[in-house]
């Protein structure tokens, strides 16, 4: 039973993907701290899943979504 991805999901890969061939390209500063920042959320991301496939239901849910806008935003302002 698959799911379509939400649009924040597609959202996020496609900016992240754009901005590191970016960083890459202009060899900007600011991005290892964009790295550390993506590493970061998805680690919380990734284990939210990881209890999701558990069974179990993280109330924390919320939050992970607006840590993820927050890195976005904070991810443009750089």
């Amino acid at each position: 039973d698959t799911k379509p991805l939400p649009f924040l999901h597609v959202y996020h890969h496609f900016t992240v993907l754009i901005v590191s061939w970016l960083v890459n390209i202009w060899e900007v500063s600011f991005g290892f701290n964009f790295g550390v920042m993506n590493t970061f959320i998805h680690s919380f991301m990734y284990f939210y899943y990881y209890l999701k496939c558990c069974g179990f239901h993280p109330k924390w849910d919320f939050i992970l979504t607006v840590f993820q806008i927050i890195q976005m935003i904070a991810g443009t302002l750089m």
